[in-house]
């Protein structure tokens, strides 16, 4: 089994694995969940600003606000790398599997940016589909971007400190 998970560079640090169980220290996630946080907000950002920008305001131009309010925001870039370590990066370092990892990151992103935009979609008038379709797939690919840098944070880190 563990042969299979080699060929596509899923494998962990001998000493991450006690009695099965992950254990290792707060500084270990810490570390992990700031290089996810990092990923995800210079991703994010990119996307806003020049990838998909001038659409969200071409098509959402009657809800939004003239200036992002930051605290929220900021509060839901922790939410969800936080949700994504407890749920996607932490299980995959345990036992890692291409399959699990992939399922994983995908269904995360997909749940977190779905709930957002499928509710936003049945309540708010006039709300595009094609925001939510495009929400959605973008969604589930920076889920499966910050996964990987969060996995590959806990392969890696034990080898740098």
């Amino acid at each position: 089994m563990m042969e299979k998970n080699k060929q596509f560079a899923f494998r962990v640090h001998p000493s991450i694995h006690i009695l099965g169980e992950l254990t290792m220290s707060l500084a270990f996630w810490l570390m992990i969940f700031c290089i996810s946080f990092m990923v995800y907000l210079l991703l994010d950002l990119l996307w806003l600003r020049y990838v998909a920008g001038s659409f969200y305001q071409q098509q959402l131009d009657f809800l939004l606000a003239p200036q992002p309010r930051m605290t929220p925001a900021l509060l839901f870039y922790v939410l969800f790398v936080l949700g994504n370590l407890v749920f996607v990066t932490k299980p995959v370092l345990t036992t890692p599997s291409l399959s699990e990892f992939l399922f994983r990151g995908c269904l995360y992103g997909l749940v977190t940016y779905g709930t957002y935009d499928l509710t936003n979609y049945s309540t708010v008038e006039g709300w595009p589909v094609v925001v939510t379709v495009l929400d959605l797939a973008w969604g589930v690919g920076i889920s499966l971007l910050v996964s990987g840098a969060g996995y590959y944070t806990g392969v890696y880190l034990p080898y740098v400190t």
